[in-house]
């Protein structure tokens, strides 16, 4: 059979395909009359098919060939790549190619590929040097016209998007909110298989061209590769608690690996990768940063050492056995982690705040010494000629502050918080004698911000104990001292986001103690207000106070006035009024934490979750970096290097 019959064949039989379609009109020329180009297709919105109705044009090109036998199986096409170069000069074409049976020409099969503008570039990208031609590979082209008319969409969607340049930072993706793609077919999204999709032909991707809207509502196009991957296959949030022991992970997560394994992130250092069939578990163990979730960590080991048993909602599922090979991290960590642990729990120190990076071996050499004091309530003896002195220990930014007394009577010396030892201290201003709190001197030397043992249960009752025993000529420098010790707080709260809750909390008792001594003391008011604001529980009412005693301080007191007018928003108002000080004045204002609500009135005041383990976020990255670059070297190892797009969620599905 010659090949102008082979080709008047392959039109006639494309034509009688794409004839029952009401929405598609062909126009397919025999005999090369256009170079490159055999025809085109067009695509209506209205069965009329009105030069209005005109939606999509597709240019083609048309190839016949004889075989021996037609194989059920999607076939391919090699085309040289001189005419690869001419199809992407013109901006591509849809390449129809009708196979046809040697010895019963009437046994036809039509076949389809994209070759539009970023397919060739990837063909010929993959050429070896020196290679001539490529094999395209095919897919069927079904009979149906429904089937017909999406493939037909999906044709022009890649045209029109491969005409434009695509030059995108890595900016930008950052900024993306969704993804949008052409599919011939609806996705089917019960398969436990990934999915590529992107400008790469091959017989089990999606072909097309990645569409990216970003959160500020602009549309990028995206020559990349995705992959679609059913979300039981990525970390998904246990709904249950997990349990060993005395302890419970609430925010565990799991994902698939295979139909009969799974893993069990219990926290982002542990991990257990689970064989259904016999309950054979590999821990992965790493030690995290965070004193209090690297304690907990190894104590579930511990656990589940002893007993084998996990149990989720309270009930048994899981019976592990683990082998020496996982203890090697536990057996070198578990018996110092457990001191420090146990002596920052009975400091009243929150471990979570405890970074195990700041541990220095000097901090541990010293830390140890209070183990033995505190938590197995050895005896000390420091030598020391004075009865009583003080000692601080460096942890990072931070500081625990001791005071060692000597007990004559008993004649041993014991050691105590600061700020638990039931003392008061004296400090001397103008040739007089006043007693402080602990919390106070902590504040005077500029420590009370980085000390971690402070006892919040013991604040106001060592303020109460003072005040009882202080005269009255020297209760309102009292005061004095004290609120400024509730500013340092707030301060603290301001410059330490970790401790907000604690300082916040610790500065509105101790600033609510005072009001209940002057109920109408203007700065105690304002930095009750402040302190409200911060934790987000400013009112209408709360305003209207406000408003109120604004009003009243006109022409009174100008830096309470500037202090509500930073409270109500109203920052032209205290501009203006800051304008009316002397520079010292401003410079007095522009320390105090009132001015910082004015100075980040832009960015939101958080106040952290403590509960929430911060380390999550760089599990998942971690996780998604790894999960992406298995996928990518599996399904297309030759896309090493190409541009990746990490995404979550595209309906159930998860995106790579």
């Amino acid at each position: 059979m010659n090949s102008s019959k082979i080709e008047k064949l392959a039109i006639t039989f494309l034509e009688d395909i794409f004839v029952d379609s009401d929405f598609i009109q062909t126009s397919f020329a025999e005999g090369d009359k256009k170079p490159l180009v055999d025809g085109d297709i067009n695509i209506y919105q209205d069965k009329r098919c009105r030069n209005e109705d005109l939606v999509g044009h597709i240019p083609v090109q048309i190839k016949g060939k004889t075989v021996k036998n037609i194989s059920p199986k999607s076939p391919s096409f090699p085309l040289k790549k001189d005419y690869l170069e001419g199809l992407k000069s013109i901006g591509g074409v849809l390449l129809l190619v009708v196979f046809l049976q040697k010895d019963a020409p009437k046994k036809r099969q039509a076949f389809y590929a994209h070759l539009f503008r970023f397919q060739i570039e990837n063909l010929l990208m993959e050429m070896k040097l020196g290679k001539k031609q490529k094999s395209i590979p095919l897919n069927k082209l079904p009979d149906d016209p429904e089937q017909l008319l999406r493939i037909c969409y999906q044709a022009s969607d890649i045209q029109k998007k491969s005409t434009y340049d695509i030059q995108v930072s890595p900016e930008v993706l950052s900024g993306m909110e969704e993804l949008f793609f052409t599919s011939p077919e609806p996705l089917d999204l019960s398969k436990s298989r990934t999915i590529q999709i992107g400008t790469h032909l091959s017989k089990d991707n999606i072909d097309a061209v990645l569409e990216i809207r970003t959160k500020n509502g602009a549309k990028i196009l995206q020559n990349a590769t995705a992959f679609l991957l059913p979300s039981e296959y990525t970390y998904q949030p246990v709904e249950f608690p997990i349990s060993s022991g005395e302890i419970t992970f609430h925010d565990s997560l799991k994902k698939r690996l295979s139909e009969k394994r799974y893993t069990l992130a219990l926290s982002p250092g542990l991990s257990f990768t689970i064989n259904r069939d016999n309950n054979e578990c590999k821990i992965d163990l790493s030690v995290q940063d965070i004193l209090y979730y690297a304690y907990q960590d190894l104590e579930f080991l511990k656990s589940l050492a002893d007993s084998g048993a996990v149990y989720i909602n309270g009930q048994e599922v899981l019976k592990v056995k683990i082998t020496p090979e996982d203890f090697l991290i536990f057996n070198k960590n578990y018996q110092l982690l457990f001191d420090l642990y146990k002596l920052f729990e009975i400091l009243k120190v929150d471990s979570r705040l405890i970074r195990l990076e700041d541990l220095t071996e000097d901090t541990i050499e010293e830390l140890i010494k209070y183990v033995q004091i505190f938590v197995y309530e050895g005896t000390i003896n420091p030598q020391s000629e004075e009865p009583s002195f003080r000692k601080k220990v460096t942890i990072g930014d931070n500081h625990l502050h001791f005071i060692f007394i000597y007990n004559e009577d008993a004649g041993i010396w014991r050691c105590f918080n600061l700020v638990s030892a039931q003392m008061k201290f004296l400090i001397i201003v103008d040739n007089n004698p006043y007693s402080i709190s602990a919390y106070d001197l902590l504040m005077m030397e500029g420590e009370l911000g980085k000390t971690l043992n402070l006892h919040p249960e013991n604040l106001i009752a060592s303020y109460k104990q003072i005040l009882d025993h202080t005269p009255n000529a020297k209760k309102q420098s009292f005061r004095d001292i004290t609120t400024d010790t509730v500013t340092e707080f707030i301060t603290g709260a301001d410059l330490n986001p970790l401790r907000r809750q604690e300082f916040l909390s610790m500065a509105k008792k101790l600033n609510e103690w005072l009001l209940s001594c002057e109920p109408e003391n203007q700065v105690f008011l304002i930095n009750q207000w402040q302190i409200l604001h911060r934790e987000g529980l400013f009112t209408p009412e709360l305003e209207k106070e406000i408003r109120a005693l604004k009003r009243s301080l006109v022409n009174k007191d100008i830096r309470c006035e500037i202090a509500c007018a930073i409270l109500l928003g109203r920052f032209d108002d205290m501009q203006d009024l800051m304008e009316q000080l002397p520079q010292t004045e401003r410079k007095l204002i522009e320390s105090w934490p009132i001015y910082y609500l004015f100075e980040h009135r832009e960015i939101p005041y958080e106040i952290p979750d403590l509960n929430e383990n911060r380390e999550w976020q760089t599990f998942l990255d971690s996780a998604w970096q790894e999960e992406t670059m298995m996928r990518l070297k599996q399904v297309a190892p030759n896309l090493a290097d190409e541009k990746l797009i990490v995404q979550p969620l595209i309906e159930n599905n998860q995106l790579y």
